[in-house]
């Protein structure tokens, strides 16, 4: 894997200890995640680690993971300023995106992209040599196991090859990055960087929404053609 998917991955670091707090026996962890962003998670929001919530073809979705992805669900609604009280909402949301994440997964092994476990051990290594004590931090703050962050980190570096492999994304001419530029500096009153210094990152902002379209896309088709069933 490249280094740049090392760096991303230290970027992501806190999302990814957070979004598995909920796995296993970690109600402290929950607590301190919880209180950091101004959530609860109650307990009747939780279903048993072995309960069945879907079904993605022939693959069961147990509730270790749905707590998991709940947690984060509700996190991401609150920190965009939306209502979180309503259960069903935040349970039906965090249904679909653990539906999509497994029809993801099972697209890239039918393509052949897996992660051996010698690449996610070197990877893993690796980047707790470039995060220096920050993931040691995080993973002892939260009581989470490198396996569990692994497991994790293993279906994001999945993610990252099969996106680059299948939906790669064509160069961003400098024309839509002049566009962008000038709607998003319009009506700021302040003084701004030349589009110059800013050209490399305007055009990655685009490159990775063109991308994000894309999956959507892909993800749709893949809805389409699957048997999936809710279970709670």
């Amino acid at each position: 894997m490249m280094k740049k998917t090392r760096i991303f991955y230290i970027g992501l670091l806190v999302f990814l200890v957070l979004a598995m707090t909920a796995c296993g026996d970690k109600d402290k962890s929950e607590k301190e995640a919880q209180k950091q962003e101004g959530i609860e998670i109650t307990k009747d929001e939780k279903v048993a680690d072995d309960k069945i919530v879907a079904q993605v073809n022939e693959h069961e979705i147990t509730g270790q993971y749905y707590n998991s992805f709940y947690i984060q669900t509700k996190m991401k609604l609150h920190q965009f300023g939306e209502d979180t009280d309503d259960k069903e909402v935040v349970k039906d949301q965090t249904l679909e995106e653990l539906i999509a994440h497994e029809l993801l997964r099972q697209e890239a092994e039918s393509k052949g992209i897996k992660v051996t476990e010698e690449e996610l051990d070197s990877e893993f290594e690796q980047l707790k040599i470039e995060s220096g004590e920050q993931l040691t931090d995080y993973l002892k703050e939260f009581d989470l196991t490198e396996d569990a962050f692994k497991d994790q980190m293993e279906y994001s570096l999945v993610l990252n090859e099969y996106l680059t492999k299948e939906l790669p994304v064509e160069e961003v001419p400098d024309e839509d990055a002049k566009e962008l530029y000038k709607e998003l500096t319009k009506d700021d009153k302040k003084e701004v960087p030349e589009f110059s210094e800013v050209k490399g990152v305007l055009k990655e902002q685009i490159a990775q929404q063109k991308q994000q379209e894309a999956l959507q896309g892909k993800l749709a088709s893949l809805k389409k053609d699957a048997k999936i069933e809710k279970k709670i």
